[in-house]
């Protein structure tokens, strides 16, 4: 669970993150992401620190075989096709900053059962930025292994 990356140990980890952020990041994750009775023992911990440019660019240049398979979540008039240029000028944008930062407050609410729930994650990853993380990296491992990661109901 405290693997970082999309990449093997043997390689450093795809995105620029500060050790801070990192340590903060899996402190929260061996702390069950319970913000609430971790907050004075935690700083907070917000995806906007974590999915910004500085991180998200690397790891699209070092992974790009990630760059079509996120293309058919994005909007469908994108002028261009598939490429790390036309991601870098969106995570760059604002409407991005601002829908980060968005999807940041709803985790927050527990209010997502519903899109985790579509997106193959059990519904406690709904319930605030720990499990979301912890939910999502348990999905990366299933994959890793061979897994099926996108089960249905």
């Amino acid at each position: 669970m405290r693997r970082f990356s999309n990449s093997d140990s043997t390689t450093a980890p795809a995105f620029q993150a500060t050790p801070e952020q990192l340590a903060q990041l899996e402190a929260l994750l061996r702390a069950g992401g319970s913000a609430t009775t971790q907050s004075s023992a935690l700083p907070e911990l917000s995806l906007t620190d974590i999915l910004t440019p500085a991180n998200l660019g690397p790891l699209f240049t070092s992974h790009p075989e990630l760059i079509p398979t996120l293309f058919p979540h994005l909007p469908p008039d994108l002028p261009t096709p598939p490429n790390a240029e036309v991601l870098r000028r969106i995570i760059s944008s604002p409407q991005f900053r601002a829908a980060v930062s968005n999807f940041d407050q709803a985790l927050r609410t527990g209010l997502l059962g519903g899109l985790v729930r579509g997106l193959g994650l059990p519904d406690e990853a709904g319930l605030g930025i720990g499990p979301f993380l912890r939910a999502i990296q348990a999905q990366a491992d299933r994959e890793r292994e061979g897994g099926d990661s996108m089960e249905t109901d």
